[in-house]
Protein backbone atom coordinates (compact mmCIF):
# COMPACT_ATOMS: atom_id res chain seq x y z
CA UNK A 1 0.00 0.00 0.00
CA UNK A 2 2.60 2.47 0.66
CA UNK A 3 4.26 1.83 -2.12
CA UNK A 4 1.44 3.03 -4.29
CA UNK A 5 0.52 5.96 -1.99
CA UNK A 6 3.19 7.65 -1.39
CA UNK A 7 3.80 8.23 -5.77
CA UNK A 8 0.89 9.59 -5.74
CA UNK A 9 0.53 12.01 -2.74
CA UNK A 10 4.07 13.28 -4.53
CA UNK A 11 2.25 13.43 -7.83
CA UNK A 12 -0.39 15.65 -6.23
CA UNK A 13 1.74 18.28 -4.51
CA UNK A 14 4.01 18.27 -7.71
CA UNK A 15 -0.14 19.08 -9.62
CA UNK A 16 -0.83 21.80 -7.12
CA UNK A 17 2.38 23.68 -6.61
CA UNK A 18 4.15 22.92 -10.23
CA UNK A 19 6.33 25.43 -9.44
CA UNK A 20 7.89 29.12 -7.98
CA UNK A 21 4.81 28.57 -5.12
CA UNK A 22 2.37 29.12 -7.59
CA UNK A 23 -0.86 27.11 -5.83
CA UNK A 24 -3.73 25.66 -8.28
CA UNK A 25 -6.39 25.49 -6.10
CA UNK A 26 -8.57 23.90 -8.31
CA UNK A 27 -6.39 20.54 -8.51
CA UNK A 28 -7.21 19.73 -4.77
CA UNK A 29 -9.48 19.44 -2.11
CA UNK A 30 -10.65 22.78 -0.33
CA UNK A 31 -10.56 20.34 3.09
CA UNK A 32 -7.00 20.27 2.40
CA UNK A 33 -5.85 23.72 1.47
CA UNK A 34 -4.88 25.24 4.82
CA UNK A 35 -2.78 22.01 5.43
CA UNK A 36 -0.82 22.55 2.00
CA UNK A 37 -0.39 25.59 2.47
CA UNK A 38 1.02 25.34 6.01
CA UNK A 39 3.62 23.01 4.55
CA UNK A 40 5.04 25.85 2.26
CA UNK A 41 8.18 27.70 4.04
CA UNK A 42 6.75 31.26 4.48
CA UNK A 43 10.10 32.62 3.98
CA UNK A 44 9.73 31.23 0.13
CA UNK A 45 7.80 34.17 -0.82
CA UNK A 46 3.93 34.92 -1.58
CA UNK A 47 2.29 32.76 -2.67
CA UNK A 48 1.05 33.31 -6.26
CA UNK A 49 -2.70 31.56 -7.17
CA UNK A 50 -3.80 31.55 -10.97
CA UNK A 51 -7.48 32.30 -11.34
CA UNK A 52 -9.01 29.34 -13.70
CA UNK A 53 -12.52 30.88 -15.52
CA UNK A 54 -12.93 28.12 -16.61
CA UNK A 55 -13.25 26.03 -13.11
CA UNK A 56 -15.76 29.41 -12.04
CA UNK A 57 -18.50 29.07 -15.31
CA UNK A 58 -20.10 26.50 -17.08
CA UNK A 59 -22.21 28.62 -19.33
CA UNK A 60 -20.85 31.93 -18.68
CA UNK A 61 -24.00 32.82 -17.24
CA UNK A 62 -24.23 31.58 -13.30
CA UNK A 63 -20.82 31.38 -11.98
CA UNK A 64 -19.92 29.23 -8.90
CA UNK A 65 -17.76 30.49 -6.05
CA UNK A 66 -18.25 27.86 -3.60
CA UNK A 67 -21.53 27.47 -4.26
CA UNK A 68 -21.28 24.41 -5.77
CA UNK A 69 -18.25 23.05 -5.65
CA UNK A 70 -16.23 23.94 -2.48
CA UNK A 71 -12.87 24.26 -4.43
CA UNK A 72 -14.16 27.53 -6.37
CA UNK A 73 -14.65 29.29 -3.40
CA UNK A 74 -12.09 32.17 -3.22
CA UNK A 75 -13.32 33.54 0.27
CA UNK A 76 -12.57 30.68 1.71
CA UNK A 77 -9.06 30.41 0.19
CA UNK A 78 -8.75 33.66 1.06
CA UNK A 79 -9.03 32.69 5.14
CA UNK A 80 -7.13 29.44 4.36
CA UNK A 81 -4.01 31.48 2.97
CA UNK A 82 -4.32 34.25 5.90
CA UNK A 83 -4.23 30.93 8.56
CA UNK A 84 -1.69 30.08 7.19
CA UNK A 85 0.51 33.53 7.60
CA UNK A 86 1.38 33.80 3.67
CA UNK A 87 1.26 36.81 1.72
CA UNK A 88 -0.48 36.22 -1.37
CA UNK A 89 -1.51 37.58 -4.86
CA UNK A 90 -4.06 36.46 -7.58
CA UNK A 91 -2.57 36.09 -10.94
CA UNK A 92 -5.41 36.85 -13.70
CA UNK A 93 -5.11 35.69 -17.26
CA UNK A 94 -5.35 38.65 -19.95
CA UNK A 95 -3.87 35.97 -22.83
CA UNK A 96 -4.13 32.29 -23.08
CA UNK A 97 -1.95 30.28 -20.11
CA UNK A 98 -0.83 27.34 -20.84
CA UNK A 99 -1.15 25.46 -17.65
CA UNK A 100 -5.07 25.48 -18.06
CA UNK A 101 -7.17 23.36 -20.44
CA UNK A 102 -8.67 25.34 -23.19
CA UNK A 103 -6.26 27.66 -21.96
CA UNK A 104 -8.27 29.03 -19.38
CA UNK A 105 -11.68 29.27 -20.85
CA UNK A 106 -14.72 27.85 -20.28
CA UNK A 107 -15.86 24.65 -22.24
CA UNK A 108 -18.19 26.61 -23.72
CA UNK A 109 -16.04 28.90 -25.05
CA UNK A 110 -13.37 26.99 -26.63
CA UNK A 111 -15.03 27.13 -30.06
CA UNK A 112 -12.35 28.36 -32.17
CA UNK A 113 -8.95 27.16 -31.54
CA UNK A 114 -6.06 29.34 -32.10
CA UNK A 115 -3.69 28.47 -34.78
CA UNK A 116 0.56 29.52 -35.24
CA UNK A 117 2.22 30.56 -38.40
CA UNK A 118 1.94 27.65 -40.31
CA UNK A 119 -1.55 26.88 -39.81
CA UNK A 120 -1.81 24.54 -37.03
CA UNK A 121 -3.90 24.14 -34.23
CA UNK A 122 -1.52 25.61 -30.99
CA UNK A 123 -1.29 23.41 -27.92
CA UNK A 124 1.00 23.40 -25.25
CA UNK A 125 2.60 20.30 -22.97
CA UNK A 126 1.89 21.06 -18.69
CA UNK A 127 3.78 19.56 -16.59
CA UNK A 128 1.20 16.23 -16.25
CA UNK A 129 2.00 15.17 -19.57
CA UNK A 130 -1.80 16.72 -20.72
CA UNK A 131 -2.31 18.50 -23.96
CA UNK A 132 -3.58 21.92 -23.25
CA UNK A 133 -5.20 23.43 -26.90
CA UNK A 134 -5.60 27.60 -27.02
CA UNK A 135 -8.21 28.62 -28.26
CA UNK A 136 -8.70 32.72 -29.94
CA UNK A 137 -9.23 35.59 -27.91
CA UNK A 138 -10.31 37.32 -31.01
CA UNK A 139 -13.53 35.88 -31.12
CA UNK A 140 -15.85 38.83 -29.98
CA UNK A 141 -17.71 36.31 -27.87
CA UNK A 142 -14.84 35.50 -25.70
CA UNK A 143 -14.38 38.97 -25.17
CA UNK A 144 -17.68 39.14 -24.61
CA UNK A 145 -18.37 36.42 -21.85
CA UNK A 146 -14.35 38.03 -20.08
CA UNK A 147 -15.80 40.77 -19.19
CA UNK A 148 -18.58 39.17 -17.23
CA UNK A 149 -16.35 36.94 -15.67
CA UNK A 150 -14.26 39.29 -14.29
CA UNK A 151 -17.02 41.79 -13.06
CA UNK A 152 -19.08 38.49 -11.03
CA UNK A 153 -15.12 38.38 -9.49
CA UNK A 154 -15.20 41.49 -8.55
CA UNK A 155 -18.32 41.42 -7.21
CA UNK A 156 -17.73 37.92 -5.21
CA UNK A 157 -14.22 39.11 -3.74
CA UNK A 158 -16.15 42.61 -2.71
CA UNK A 159 -18.67 40.50 -1.40
CA UNK A 160 -16.67 38.46 0.80
CA UNK A 161 -14.13 40.98 1.70
CA UNK A 162 -11.02 39.29 0.45
CA UNK A 163 -8.10 41.43 0.15
CA UNK A 164 -5.76 40.03 -2.15
CA UNK A 165 -3.98 42.01 -4.43
CA UNK A 166 -4.64 40.85 -8.22
CA UNK A 167 -2.13 41.48 -11.45
CA UNK A 168 -3.21 40.86 -14.37
CA UNK A 169 -0.40 38.11 -16.80
CA UNK A 170 0.49 37.84 -20.03
CA UNK A 171 1.72 35.04 -20.97
CA UNK A 172 4.49 34.10 -23.60
CA UNK A 173 6.57 31.43 -24.86
CA UNK A 174 9.95 31.67 -26.61
CA UNK A 175 11.33 31.00 -29.60
CA UNK A 176 15.30 31.73 -31.46
CA UNK A 177 15.87 35.44 -29.55
CA UNK A 178 12.32 36.41 -29.90
CA UNK A 179 8.73 36.34 -28.08
CA UNK A 180 5.58 35.09 -28.96
CA UNK A 181 2.31 36.02 -26.60
CA UNK A 182 0.18 33.14 -26.57
CA UNK A 183 -2.91 35.74 -28.02
CA UNK A 184 -0.68 35.60 -31.13
CA UNK A 185 -3.40 34.01 -33.58
CA UNK A 186 -3.24 33.07 -37.34
CA UNK A 187 -7.06 31.35 -37.28
CA UNK A 188 -9.73 32.01 -39.52
CA UNK A 189 -11.71 34.08 -36.20
CA UNK A 190 -8.48 35.76 -36.32
CA UNK A 191 -8.31 36.99 -39.91
CA UNK A 192 -12.31 37.87 -39.46
CA UNK A 193 -11.74 40.10 -36.71
CA UNK A 194 -8.39 41.74 -38.70
CA UNK A 195 -10.45 42.03 -41.52
CA UNK A 196 -13.23 44.16 -39.62
CA UNK A 197 -10.68 46.55 -38.33
CA UNK A 198 -8.90 47.50 -41.32
CA UNK A 199 -11.92 48.25 -43.20
CA UNK A 200 -13.15 50.33 -40.23
CA UNK A 201 -9.54 51.72 -41.31
CA UNK A 202 -10.13 52.10 -44.80
CA UNK A 203 -7.37 49.68 -45.84
CA UNK A 204 -7.64 47.27 -48.62
CA UNK A 205 -9.17 44.05 -48.47
CA UNK A 206 -10.28 41.71 -51.01
CA UNK A 207 -12.00 38.50 -51.66
CA UNK A 208 -10.36 35.53 -51.58
CA UNK A 209 -11.61 31.87 -53.30
CA UNK A 210 -14.50 30.96 -51.37
CA UNK A 211 -15.82 34.74 -51.46
CA UNK A 212 -15.24 35.79 -48.15
CA UNK A 213 -13.28 39.43 -47.41
CA UNK A 214 -9.55 38.95 -46.14
CA UNK A 215 -6.73 41.75 -45.98
CA UNK A 216 -5.10 42.59 -49.25
CA UNK A 217 -1.69 44.56 -47.78
CA UNK A 218 1.73 43.84 -48.69
CA UNK A 219 4.53 42.15 -46.22
CA UNK A 220 5.08 45.50 -44.31
CA UNK A 221 1.78 46.63 -44.11
CA UNK A 222 1.03 43.77 -42.92
CA UNK A 223 3.35 43.26 -40.03
CA UNK A 224 2.33 46.90 -38.82
CA UNK A 225 -1.18 46.95 -39.07
CA UNK A 226 -1.46 43.19 -37.37
CA UNK A 227 1.31 44.66 -34.73
CA UNK A 228 -1.89 47.58 -33.96
CA UNK A 229 -4.49 45.34 -34.28
CA UNK A 230 -3.13 42.36 -31.78
CA UNK A 231 -2.04 45.67 -29.44
CA UNK A 232 -5.73 46.89 -29.64
CA UNK A 233 -7.26 43.79 -28.75
CA UNK A 234 -4.46 42.86 -25.80
CA UNK A 235 -5.11 46.36 -24.37
CA UNK A 236 -8.72 45.38 -24.63
CA UNK A 237 -8.74 42.63 -22.35
CA UNK A 238 -6.67 44.43 -19.92
CA UNK A 239 -8.51 47.67 -19.44
CA UNK A 240 -11.64 45.44 -19.07
CA UNK A 241 -9.77 43.68 -16.22
CA UNK A 242 -8.55 46.87 -14.77
CA UNK A 243 -11.59 48.99 -14.84
CA UNK A 244 -14.16 46.11 -13.47
CA UNK A 245 -11.35 45.04 -10.23
CA UNK A 246 -10.72 48.51 -9.57
CA UNK A 247 -9.04 48.41 -6.07
CA UNK A 248 -8.05 45.14 -6.61
CA UNK A 249 -5.78 46.23 -9.39
CA UNK A 250 -2.26 46.42 -9.22
CA UNK A 251 -1.17 46.30 -12.78
CA UNK A 252 0.23 43.54 -15.08
CA UNK A 253 2.94 41.30 -15.59
CA UNK A 254 4.69 39.28 -18.77
CA UNK A 255 5.82 35.67 -18.03
CA UNK A 256 7.18 33.22 -19.88
CA UNK A 257 6.75 29.43 -19.81
CA UNK A 258 9.34 27.33 -20.07
CA UNK A 259 8.88 24.40 -22.51
CA UNK A 260 5.74 26.28 -23.66
CA UNK A 261 6.37 26.68 -27.09
CA UNK A 262 4.12 24.65 -29.89
CA UNK A 263 7.13 23.02 -31.28
CA UNK A 264 8.24 21.40 -27.46
CA UNK A 265 5.49 19.18 -27.57
CA UNK A 266 7.22 16.76 -29.33
CA UNK A 267 10.64 16.69 -27.97
CA UNK A 268 9.29 17.03 -24.22
CA UNK A 269 7.49 13.71 -25.00
CA UNK A 270 10.79 12.30 -25.59
CA UNK A 271 13.33 10.62 -23.07
CA UNK A 272 16.27 12.07 -25.11
CA UNK A 273 14.96 15.48 -25.43
CA UNK A 274 18.02 17.81 -24.52
CA UNK A 275 16.46 19.70 -21.88
CA UNK A 276 19.11 20.59 -20.07
CA UNK A 277 20.56 23.17 -22.84
CA UNK A 278 17.09 23.79 -24.35
CA UNK A 279 15.54 25.21 -20.84
CA UNK A 280 18.47 26.96 -20.41
CA UNK A 281 18.45 28.76 -23.82
CA UNK A 282 14.89 29.32 -22.71
CA UNK A 283 15.42 31.06 -20.09
CA UNK A 284 18.24 33.61 -21.50
CA UNK A 285 16.00 34.52 -24.50
CA UNK A 286 13.08 35.23 -21.38
CA UNK A 287 15.64 37.11 -19.57
CA UNK A 288 16.98 39.20 -22.57
CA UNK A 289 12.86 39.45 -23.45
CA UNK A 290 12.21 41.09 -19.27
CA UNK A 291 10.15 38.11 -18.94
CA UNK A 292 9.34 36.97 -15.71
CA UNK A 293 10.32 32.94 -15.86
CA UNK A 294 8.14 30.60 -14.75
CA UNK A 295 8.84 26.38 -15.20
CA UNK A 296 4.94 25.72 -13.63
CA UNK A 297 4.76 23.56 -16.97
CA UNK A 298 8.08 21.56 -16.31
CA UNK A 299 7.83 18.21 -14.34
CA UNK A 300 10.05 17.98 -11.38
CA UNK A 301 12.54 15.58 -13.02
CA UNK A 302 13.39 17.72 -15.88
CA UNK A 303 14.31 20.84 -12.86
CA UNK A 304 16.75 18.92 -11.23
CA UNK A 305 20.32 19.72 -12.42
CA UNK A 306 21.94 22.99 -13.80
CA UNK A 307 18.13 24.16 -13.96
CA UNK A 308 17.13 23.72 -10.56
CA UNK A 309 20.52 25.53 -9.68
CA UNK A 310 19.60 28.61 -12.07
CA UNK A 311 15.85 29.12 -10.74
CA UNK A 312 16.80 28.68 -7.27
CA UNK A 313 19.60 31.30 -7.81
CA UNK A 314 17.99 33.50 -10.00
CA UNK A 315 14.08 33.48 -8.81
CA UNK A 316 14.63 34.55 -5.40
CA UNK A 317 11.73 35.58 -3.64
CA UNK A 318 13.42 39.48 -3.68
CA UNK A 319 13.76 39.30 -7.04
CA UNK A 320 10.06 37.99 -7.92
CA UNK A 321 8.23 40.09 -5.67
CA UNK A 322 10.35 43.18 -6.92
CA UNK A 323 9.25 42.43 -10.28
CA UNK A 324 5.99 42.25 -9.21
CA UNK A 325 6.14 45.64 -7.19
CA UNK A 326 4.57 44.12 -4.58
CA UNK A 327 4.15 46.09 -1.13
CA UNK A 328 5.23 42.97 1.21
CA UNK A 329 8.53 42.82 -1.05
CA UNK A 330 11.25 42.40 1.75
CA UNK A 331 14.04 45.12 2.03
CA UNK A 332 16.77 44.62 -0.98
CA UNK A 333 19.80 46.00 0.94
CA UNK A 334 22.78 42.89 0.52
CA UNK A 335 20.19 41.03 -2.13
CA UNK A 336 21.56 40.35 -4.99
CA UNK A 337 19.90 41.96 -8.44
CA UNK A 338 20.30 41.20 -11.99
CA UNK A 339 23.03 43.66 -13.56
CA UNK A 340 21.31 45.79 -16.41
CA UNK A 341 23.26 48.28 -18.84
CA UNK A 342 20.84 48.67 -21.64
CA UNK A 343 17.04 49.12 -21.85
CA UNK A 344 15.80 48.63 -25.95
CA UNK A 345 12.45 49.28 -26.44
CA UNK A 346 10.90 47.80 -28.63
CA UNK A 347 6.91 47.06 -29.13
CA UNK A 348 6.38 43.66 -28.44
CA UNK A 349 3.64 43.48 -30.71
CA UNK A 350 6.74 43.88 -33.17
CA UNK A 351 9.01 41.51 -31.37
CA UNK A 352 9.65 39.31 -34.68
CA UNK A 353 11.49 41.84 -36.32
CA UNK A 354 13.12 43.52 -33.44
CA UNK A 355 16.13 41.21 -33.26
CA UNK A 356 16.87 41.61 -37.61
CA UNK A 357 16.88 45.65 -36.92
CA UNK A 358 19.16 45.58 -34.55
CA UNK A 359 21.28 43.14 -35.95
CA UNK A 360 21.12 44.96 -39.41
CA UNK A 361 22.17 48.42 -36.65
CA UNK A 362 25.31 46.37 -35.34
CA UNK A 363 24.01 47.19 -31.84
CA UNK A 364 22.87 43.40 -31.14
CA UNK A 365 26.24 42.03 -32.43
CA UNK A 366 28.01 44.88 -29.86
CA UNK A 367 25.75 43.51 -26.98
CA UNK A 368 25.76 39.84 -27.42
CA UNK A 369 29.45 40.20 -27.72
CA UNK A 370 30.48 42.17 -24.60
CA UNK A 371 27.28 42.79 -22.67
CA UNK A 372 26.03 39.33 -23.34
CA UNK A 373 22.86 38.63 -20.40
CA UNK A 374 22.87 42.29 -19.43
CA UNK A 375 21.13 44.03 -21.43
CA UNK A 376 17.07 43.86 -22.05
CA UNK A 377 14.31 44.05 -24.60
CA UNK A 378 11.51 45.81 -23.36
CA UNK A 379 7.99 45.41 -24.83
CA UNK A 380 5.92 47.74 -23.53
CA UNK A 381 7.03 51.78 -22.18
CA UNK A 382 5.35 52.96 -19.24
CA UNK A 383 7.11 56.48 -18.38
CA UNK A 384 5.62 56.64 -14.54
CA UNK A 385 7.24 52.92 -13.94
CA UNK A 386 10.47 53.81 -15.77
CA UNK A 387 10.82 56.99 -13.98
CA UNK A 388 9.92 55.20 -10.58
CA UNK A 389 12.06 52.49 -11.43
CA UNK A 390 15.74 52.36 -10.22
CA UNK A 391 16.91 51.76 -13.50
CA UNK A 392 17.76 55.93 -14.29
CA UNK A 393 21.84 55.00 -14.79
CA UNK A 394 20.24 52.46 -17.56
CA UNK A 395 20.98 53.56 -21.35
CA UNK A 396 17.78 53.48 -23.04
CA UNK A 397 17.34 52.93 -26.51
CA UNK A 398 14.43 54.31 -28.69
CA UNK A 399 13.48 54.04 -32.64
CA UNK A 400 11.91 57.15 -34.39
CA UNK A 401 9.41 54.61 -36.34
CA UNK A 402 8.05 53.46 -33.10
CA UNK A 403 7.32 57.04 -31.71
CA UNK A 404 3.93 58.58 -31.61
CA UNK A 405 3.53 61.92 -29.57
CA UNK A 406 2.61 60.60 -26.38
CA UNK A 407 5.68 58.43 -26.73
CA UNK A 408 8.04 61.10 -27.75
CA UNK A 409 7.04 63.74 -25.35
CA UNK A 410 8.13 61.08 -22.47
CA UNK A 411 11.29 59.95 -23.78
CA UNK A 412 12.23 63.68 -23.84
CA UNK A 413 10.99 63.83 -20.43
CA UNK A 414 12.97 60.88 -19.49
CA UNK A 415 16.12 62.80 -20.73
CA UNK A 416 14.72 65.80 -18.71
CA UNK A 417 14.74 63.57 -15.18
CA UNK A 418 18.50 62.49 -15.74
CA UNK A 419 18.34 59.89 -17.46
CA UNK A 420 20.04 58.52 -20.87
CA UNK A 421 18.71 58.01 -23.70
CA UNK A 422 19.39 57.11 -27.35
CA UNK A 423 17.41 57.77 -30.17
CA UNK A 424 17.29 56.81 -33.83
CA UNK A 425 15.82 59.61 -35.36
CA UNK A 426 15.31 57.41 -39.48
CA UNK A 427 11.96 57.16 -39.97
CA UNK A 428 10.78 59.97 -37.10
CA UNK A 429 7.61 61.88 -38.36
CA UNK A 430 8.18 65.27 -39.69
CA UNK A 431 6.29 66.93 -37.11
CA UNK A 432 7.97 65.38 -34.37
CA UNK A 433 11.54 66.29 -35.36
CA UNK A 434 9.81 69.64 -35.76
CA UNK A 435 8.86 69.48 -32.07
CA UNK A 436 12.76 68.06 -30.91
CA UNK A 437 14.20 71.14 -32.55
CA UNK A 438 11.39 73.59 -30.85
CA UNK A 439 12.15 71.89 -27.43
CA UNK A 440 16.03 72.20 -27.82
CA UNK A 441 15.15 75.52 -28.07
CA UNK A 442 13.03 76.03 -25.23
CA UNK A 443 15.23 74.59 -23.38
CA UNK A 444 18.52 76.21 -24.21
CA UNK A 445 20.21 73.05 -25.03
CA UNK A 446 23.46 73.38 -26.69
CA UNK A 447 24.15 70.23 -29.16
CA UNK A 448 27.64 68.89 -30.08
CA UNK A 449 27.65 67.08 -33.84
CA UNK A 450 30.45 64.28 -34.60
CA UNK A 451 30.27 62.68 -38.21
CA UNK A 452 31.53 58.76 -37.59
CA UNK A 453 29.53 56.56 -39.74
CA UNK A 454 26.45 58.90 -40.07
CA UNK A 455 25.57 62.57 -37.87
CA UNK A 456 25.52 61.64 -33.87
CA UNK A 457 24.10 64.64 -32.05
CA UNK A 458 25.04 64.86 -28.50
CA UNK A 459 22.98 67.08 -26.30
CA UNK A 460 23.29 67.25 -22.27
CA UNK A 461 22.08 68.23 -19.62
CA UNK A 462 22.82 67.73 -16.07
CA UNK A 463 22.84 64.44 -15.66
CA UNK A 464 20.66 63.63 -18.41
CA UNK A 465 21.92 62.95 -21.97
CA UNK A 466 20.51 62.37 -25.49
CA UNK A 467 22.29 60.67 -28.01
CA UNK A 468 20.54 61.30 -31.74
CA UNK A 469 21.92 58.78 -34.98
CA UNK A 470 20.69 57.67 -37.83
CA UNK A 471 19.89 54.20 -38.17
CA UNK A 472 19.64 53.54 -41.75
CA UNK A 473 22.93 55.57 -42.46
CA UNK A 474 24.30 53.25 -40.02
CA UNK A 475 22.56 49.69 -41.87
CA UNK A 476 24.32 50.47 -44.82
CA UNK A 477 27.87 50.74 -43.11
CA UNK A 478 30.17 46.96 -42.99
CA UNK A 479 29.59 44.95 -40.36
CA UNK A 480 32.90 45.41 -38.61
CA UNK A 481 32.30 49.29 -38.71
CA UNK A 482 28.92 48.92 -37.13
CA UNK A 483 29.92 47.21 -34.02
CA UNK A 484 33.09 50.00 -34.03
CA UNK A 485 30.53 52.56 -33.42
CA UNK A 486 28.58 50.60 -30.60
CA UNK A 487 31.84 50.43 -28.94
CA UNK A 488 33.21 53.54 -28.88
CA UNK A 489 29.73 54.52 -27.52
CA UNK A 490 30.13 52.70 -24.53
CA UNK A 491 33.67 52.87 -24.07
CA UNK A 492 32.40 56.96 -24.29
CA UNK A 493 29.90 56.88 -21.49
CA UNK A 494 32.31 54.96 -18.89
CA UNK A 495 30.43 51.27 -18.79
CA UNK A 496 32.79 49.16 -17.18
CA UNK A 497 32.49 45.63 -17.80
CA UNK A 498 34.87 42.25 -17.53
CA UNK A 499 35.03 40.61 -20.74
CA UNK A 500 34.56 36.71 -20.96
CA UNK A 501 36.79 34.42 -23.68
CA UNK A 502 36.77 31.60 -24.75
CA UNK A 503 33.65 30.04 -23.64
CA UNK A 504 31.40 27.89 -25.59
CA UNK A 505 28.01 29.31 -26.92
CA UNK A 506 26.14 26.90 -24.60
CA UNK A 507 28.02 27.82 -21.35
CA UNK A 508 25.67 30.24 -19.69
CA UNK A 509 26.70 32.65 -17.12
CA UNK A 510 24.33 35.96 -15.51
CA UNK A 511 25.27 38.49 -13.89
CA UNK A 512 24.61 40.47 -10.59
CA UNK A 513 25.62 43.45 -8.78
CA UNK A 514 24.26 44.63 -4.75
CA UNK A 515 25.56 47.30 -3.04
CA UNK A 516 29.23 46.79 -1.02
CA UNK A 517 28.85 46.25 2.53
CA UNK A 518 30.51 47.65 5.29
CA UNK A 519 33.15 45.72 5.05
CA UNK A 520 33.29 46.12 1.29
CA UNK A 521 33.73 50.12 1.72
CA UNK A 522 36.52 49.97 -0.68
CA UNK A 523 34.01 49.06 -4.12
CA UNK A 524 31.43 50.99 -5.22
CA UNK A 525 29.44 47.59 -5.87
CA UNK A 526 29.54 43.87 -5.71
CA UNK A 527 29.13 41.83 -8.99
CA UNK A 528 28.63 38.19 -9.17
CA UNK A 529 28.94 36.18 -11.89
CA UNK A 530 27.98 32.32 -12.41
CA UNK A 531 28.64 30.10 -14.87
CA UNK A 532 26.03 27.32 -15.46
CA UNK A 533 27.00 24.19 -17.41
CA UNK A 534 24.10 22.54 -19.44
CA UNK A 535 25.74 20.28 -21.98
CA UNK A 536 27.55 16.80 -21.23
CA UNK A 537 31.09 17.98 -21.64
CA UNK A 538 33.31 20.17 -19.78
CA UNK A 539 33.93 23.85 -20.97
CA UNK A 540 36.64 26.46 -20.26
CA UNK A 541 37.14 30.54 -20.37
CA UNK A 542 38.66 33.19 -19.22
CA UNK A 543 37.44 36.17 -17.21
CA UNK A 544 40.11 39.02 -18.27
CA UNK A 545 41.31 40.92 -15.82
CA UNK A 546 40.61 44.65 -15.66
CA UNK A 547 41.94 47.23 -12.80
CA UNK A 548 38.77 48.52 -12.36
CA UNK A 549 37.65 45.02 -10.75
CA UNK A 550 39.31 43.10 -7.91
CA UNK A 551 38.53 39.13 -7.31
CA UNK A 552 37.13 38.31 -4.20
CA UNK A 553 36.13 34.67 -4.04
CA UNK A 554 33.95 31.74 -4.99
CA UNK A 555 30.38 30.32 -4.34
CA UNK A 556 29.09 27.33 -4.38
CA UNK A 557 31.26 25.52 -6.81
CA UNK A 558 29.99 22.52 -7.99
CA UNK A 559 31.89 20.54 -10.32
CA UNK A 560 33.72 23.18 -11.17
CA UNK A 561 37.10 24.96 -10.29
CA UNK A 562 37.96 29.12 -10.83
CA UNK A 563 42.28 29.29 -11.00
CA UNK A 564 44.03 32.96 -11.24
CA UNK A 565 46.27 33.73 -14.11
CA UNK A 566 48.68 36.84 -14.80
CA UNK A 567 45.58 37.56 -17.65
CA UNK A 568 42.72 36.86 -15.27
CA UNK A 569 40.73 33.84 -13.80
CA UNK A 570 40.69 30.61 -15.72
CA UNK A 571 37.07 29.04 -15.16
CA UNK A 572 36.60 24.82 -16.34
CA UNK A 573 33.24 23.78 -15.38
CA UNK A 574 32.03 19.98 -15.91
CA UNK A 575 29.04 18.37 -17.39
CA UNK A 576 26.17 19.33 -15.18
CA UNK A 577 28.70 21.97 -12.97
CA UNK A 578 27.95 25.66 -11.95
CA UNK A 579 30.21 27.85 -10.05
CA UNK A 580 29.98 31.76 -9.10
CA UNK A 581 32.51 34.39 -8.50
CA UNK A 582 32.25 37.56 -6.98
CA UNK A 583 33.93 40.54 -7.92
CA UNK A 584 34.47 43.79 -6.41
CA UNK A 585 33.83 47.19 -8.50
CA UNK A 586 36.03 50.60 -7.90
CA UNK A 587 36.77 54.04 -9.84
CA UNK A 588 39.92 54.41 -10.89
Amino acid sequence: MDISLTPSEIKEAESVFPGENWFCYWRTSAALWESKLAAINSNGGPIFIPLYWGFHTENGETFDFGEQKPEADLGRLFKAIKQSRHEALWLLPLTPIPIQPNGGLPSFMARNPSHDINGMTSAMLDSDGSIHKMHSFYDPRVYQAFRKWVWQLSQNLTQKSVATPMRGIRSYWVGTQTAHSYIEDYSPTYVAGFTRYLKQQKMPVRLNDEGVEVPNLDAEQSTIHTAKYRKLISDLYSQTASESLGGFWTGEQDYGFLGGAPQDIFPRSCELWPHQSELMQDLWTQLEWNLLPSSVLIPPKSKKGVIGKFLKDYLTPSYITKCLQLEMADNDAGNFTPLVFFDVFWDDDLAQVAPAKLESLGLLNHLQKDFKGCWRWRGRFDFSRESEDETDNRLKFFFGRQMDRNRFQQVLRLFLNGQKVVLDRSGLDPVLEKKLQLFMTENELVSQDVNFLTKVTLIRLGEGMLLLHNGDQLCEQPPAKKIAFWEHLTKYLNIRHLNITGSDEQLFYTWKTRASGSFELNYNEIRRLSFYNPLNQRVKCQIQGSKQFAFLKVVDPVQAQAKSTPMGIEIEVMAGGSISLDFGHFEG
